[in-house]
């Protein structure tokens, strides 16, 4: 009989890993979380077979929570600055701290989201924050996928919200337009 497989994705209450959460879920895998704020994870609770409170920013917090995985995946990063970390602090450091973890526990493969198009922007913080730690994952001794999407809109929810309410505020004349 083959071993199910466990994820642990970090980011979990974010937009792209409450998808992943689920996507993997629904593959069959045993699926952890890691969450600062465990209440964040309330709508994908059902997707989750442990969760595990941790803040990336402190490795302190974070002893053991690679242990039962076979795949560490990380969409980890700030999305609004709110708490006074910079892209250095979370975008690299955090990240950096889990895959300390993952290496200590030999998780096999660790996977992680970057940006598209980062070595274009090395004077962006961050992307630079997530192309030093993508390099630094791919020298580490461990399998890994960076994967580069162009980007989640998913502030773009914000946009639909004020229409839903008759209004949105634009910048410029109004004649600009997006799909």
């Amino acid at each position: 009989m083959q071993k199910e497989k466990t994820v642990l994705i970090v980011g979990a209450s974010g937009y792209l890993g409450s998808h992943l959460v689920k996507a993997f879920h629904q593959s069959g895998y045993r699926v952890h979380a890691v969450a600062r704020n465990i209440e964040k994870l309330s709508s994908i609770a059902a997707y989750i077979d442990v969760v595990h409170h941790g803040e990336a920013t402190k490795p302190e917090t974070l002893h053991g929570i690679c242990d039962q995985a076979d795949l560490v995946i990380s969409a980890l990063g700030i999305t609004r600055q709110l708490d006074g970390l910079s892209y250095m602090d979370v975008d690299y450091q955090a990240n950096r701290n889990i895959l300390d973890e993952a290496l200590r526990a030999g998780v096999q493969h660790f996977a992680y989201i970057h940006v598209l198009n980062a070595a274009k922007m090395p004077r962006v913080a961050m992307a630079a924050a997530k192309s030093k730690f993508a390099h630094e994952l791919d020298e580490a001794p461990i399998q890994s996928t960076i994967i580069c999407p162009s980007g989640f809109y998913s502030d773009l929810a914000e946009i639909l919200a004020m229409a839903e309410k008759g209004r949105v505020y634009l910048f410029g004349d109004g004649e600009a337009r997006i799909s």
